[in-house]
């Protein structure tokens, strides 16, 4: 995975930001995505940026979130 241009984990603070803004609308691709196998690589701090998204989509409340496959919005794979 390339070097994010804020370096180390600074990126993390403005996902963040952007998935505690209920003005801000946040549609997460599920293509590919194995949820939690994800999950389980994150919990043991393992893992890339979408296994770090998934576990804050999982435990954190951000109703501004939509999943959506294969173009078509999903319920929440954690609900």
């Amino acid at each position: 995975m390339p070097e994010s241009k804020l370096g180390g984990d600074a990126w993390k603070s403005g996902v963040m930001r952007i998935l505690s803004d209920p003005s801000q609308r946040v549609l997460f691709n599920l293509d590919g995505v194995d949820v939690w196998a994800g999950l389980t690589r994150a919990a043991a701090g393992k893992g890339g940026a979408t296994d770090w998204e998934l576990l804050q989509l999982k435990y954190g409340n951000f109703p501004n979130v939509e999943f959506w496959q294969g173009g078509v919005k999903v319920r929440s794979s954690f609900k």
